[in-house]
């Protein structure tokens, strides 16, 4: 019988203290509840068309699927591109603000391995 067991490194404990201590913020939770709100107001909205899957090539000459720009194929990985229904802003659920600690440079977490005892 095999069993795994795994060791967790002195980094790794140094990383969870790490993030334990920083700022935190309630912004996704913020967010959460805005879209939640909206669903339940409103109900299910129309995705954009560009976001839609045109699963024949029929669709695309409705405009399905026609239009979408891949944000990594662009200098920076960002794109001015609608994701939500045409009556949303542009940032219903994004707050103006960034809160939090930017990580070091040479911050890492090693990948500790599996040791296998039999």
């Amino acid at each position: 019988m095999i069993t795994r067991v795994w060791r967790p490194s002195r980094r790794f404990a140094q990383a969870t203290t790490y993030l334990a201590s920083t700022a935190k913020s309630n912004a996704s939770d913020q967010a959460y509840w805005a879209a939640l709100s909206d669903v339940l107001e409103h109900g299910s909205l129309p995705v954009p068309n560009h976001l839609r899957n045109a699963g024949d090539r029929r669709m695309k000459h409705h405009g399905i699927g026609v239009g979408y720009m891949y944000p990594h194929d662009f200098e920076g990985h960002d794109v001015n591109q609608q994701y939500l229904p045409d009556n949303q802003g542009p940032s219903a659920y994004c707050p103006d603000h960034r809160t939090g600690v930017k990580l070091p440079d040479d911050f890492a977490i090693p990948v500790t391995p599996l040791h296998y005892i039999e």
